[in-house]
């Protein structure tokens, strides 16, 4: 749950070059790395409902 954010900041920002955009490049990987812990945040939550 912290890894895979982490690793899609991290692929957005530095190894597709989005620091050579600026700020829309960091808001882009910024919004991406939450996408990812937001679906793993449901997905812990729906878990837990159903246990």
């Amino acid at each position: 749950m912290i890894f895979k954010p982490f690793y899609r900041f991290f692929s957005s920002y530095i190894l597709r070059k989005g620091f050579l955009d600026g700020i829309p490049g960091l808001t882009v990987a910024t919004i991406n790395a939450y996408g990812v812990f937001s679906r793993y945040v449901k997905l812990m939550l729906i878990e837990k409902d159903l246990k």
